[in-house]
């Protein structure tokens, strides 16, 4: 019994057909499988990353609370707001920018 195993070819490009009618797997299948995973394990940094910068913004959010009814200066009250919406927007440039520009009006 001879198999025809022609029409896989068409199906997927990842196999093909050999003399002996046997299939045979590219090298694609297995870099799919590494980019896979490699794309998994970056969207994990993300995840934890992401969770990390939650912990501190809620941990912030208390500071700032417990500033306020402490009467700290409101300087420090927006250095503090400041550093929070960076970490909610994942962008530390905003932080930087802003407390580089309140530095140097001497506030």
């Amino acid at each position: 019994m001879n198999l025809d195993f022609t029409r896989l070819k068409s199906i997927s490009g990842d196999v093909a057909v050999n003399e002996r009618s046997s299939l045979t797997f590219y090298p694609s299948i297995e870099r799919e499988k590494e980019q896979m995973a490699s794309e998994l394990e970056e969207a994990r940094k993300i995840q934890w990353r992401y969770a990390e910068n939650t912990m501190k913004t809620n941990q912030l959010r208390v500071d700032i609370n417990k500033s306020v009814n402490k009467g700290v200066s409101a300087y420090e009250i927006l250095l503090k707001a400041l550093e929070c919406i960076a970490l909610m927007t994942n962008d530390p440039a905003f932080y930087n920018y802003n407390k580089r520009k309140l530095e140097s009006r001497n506030l």
